[in-house]
């Protein structure tokens, strides 16, 4: 981790994310430590990086908080590219105007924390703002808000089998069909 002591300069030469403070050889970038002996040099190789995600971009994500007026939504993969965890969480915004064509009175009758999306990057910085208008996105797998169980999509609402009870989200029109890996099971 950055400002993480490695070693001193008296063992080792600074390479790559690493600079030298006072005698001591000292991280500079999140990464994993590199020491070769025979050149008895220590670096950090940084942590593989996301690519930067632009405008236009799909992303999916994982719904972390409905408030009055938006949804926030902890971004984990854009168009197939599995992010790497340790990068930290990068989180969109989906503001009320942004979820779907109609007039939406509150985010909570569209999604619920826990339910996994699909949704456009309507602008990237410096703030990540995602929207769901379309068929193509929305909701893409719900759990119930009772026991957690998986929503079934049977005529055009979304079912638990285990509660025999009826929710309501802003559902994508492929529902409960696209393969999810990495964080999104």
């Amino acid at each position: 981790m950055p400002g993480e002591v490695l070693a001193t300069a008296e063992e080792y030469v600074p390479g790559p994310g690493v600079r030298e403070e006072n005698g001591r050889l000292v991280a500079t970038v999140a990464g994993v430590l590199d020491v070769n002996d025979s050149r008895m040099e220590i670096s950090v190789r940084r942590f593989a990086e996301w690519p930067e995600i632009r405008e236009g971009s799909e992303v999916y994500g994982i719904v972390t908080e409905v408030m009055n007026d938006f949804v926030l939504v902890t971004v984990v993969m854009e168009d197939g590219h599995e992010r790497e965890v340790i990068g930290g969480a990068q989180t969109g915004i989906i503001h009320v105007s942004k979820i779907s064509k109609g007039f939406v009175k509150s985010p909570s009758d569209m999604f619920r924390v826990g339910d996994i999306i699909r949704a456009k990057v309507i602008r990237a910085r410096p703030t990540l703002h995602l929207s769901t208008i379309g068929r193509r996105y929305g909701v893409l797998r719900a759990y119930c808000t009772r026991c957690r169980t998986p929503l079934q999509y049977i005529h055009r609402n979304l079912f638990c089998p285990r509660c025999v009870k009826t929710e309501h989200r802003k559902v994508a029109e492929d529902y409960g069909k696209p393969a999810l890996g990495g964080g999104l099971r």
